[in-house]
């Protein structure tokens, strides 16, 4: 709800995954203010197997995603290229952020990292750059993120929560019992 543009923005860096060089996009602002709901929203109009949507990634995750493939017995590979790569929630993924960050800027087309597990050296190779956005409610400031992503924040205000507000009561058929029938009352949330 009235958040149209954001929304068109995060299309557009999702479709900047087909090209040759996709665009990244860092969300943040103070918590409930919409940021996660404009990327999940505008996701489900995303191929689910061009989309890598989680909560939080470690060093480890990408080693174990279903998609790598095994070079051998401690190696597994990762094409990114036409991918949409999303974190929901960028504060829990600072580690994996800090190892990918010359991927992200486009530095190298090819990132190899390695981490300990067991005793054993396990080795991850990312080739090609993907779509990235990521969702903090952390200030994103620095020129370190300015020139990594473009930096967006939801729109706020009174009237956006003011539509919010009636668009949740207008589409909530379950609520209608608890929805004021009074006319004076609605209006005061208008």
């Amino acid at each position: 709800v009235e958040e149209t543009k954001n929304a068109l923005l995060t299309f557009l860096t999702m479709v900047s995954s087909k090209l040759d060089e996709p665009a990244n996009l860092r969300w943040s602002g103070r918590a409930s203010i919409g940021k996660s709901t404009i990327v999940t929203k505008v996701a489900q109009l995303w191929p689910p197997e061009d989309l890598i949507i989680r909560g939080g990634l470690t060093r480890k995750s990408l080693y174990y995603f279903p998609e790598a493939e095994k070079v051998d017995e401690t190696t597994r590979r990762l094409v990114l290229k036409g991918k949409v790569l999303v974190v929901l929630e960028e504060g829990e993924s600072r580690e994996f952020l800090d190892e990918v960050k010359p991927l992200l800027s486009h530095d190298v087309p090819k990132l190899k990292y390695s981490f300990v597990e067991e005793r054993v050296t396990k080795t991850v190779i990312l080739e090609r750059w993907p779509a990235y956005i990521g969702v903090t409610p952390a200030p994103v400031r620095g020129e370190e993120h300015e020139t990594r992503t473009l930096l967006a924040t939801p729109d706020r205000g009174r009237d956006k929560y003011r539509a919010v507000v009636m668009a949740d009561a207008e589409r909530s058929d379950y609520r209608k019992d608890i929805i004021p029938k009074d006319e004076s009352v609605i209006d005061m949330i208008r």
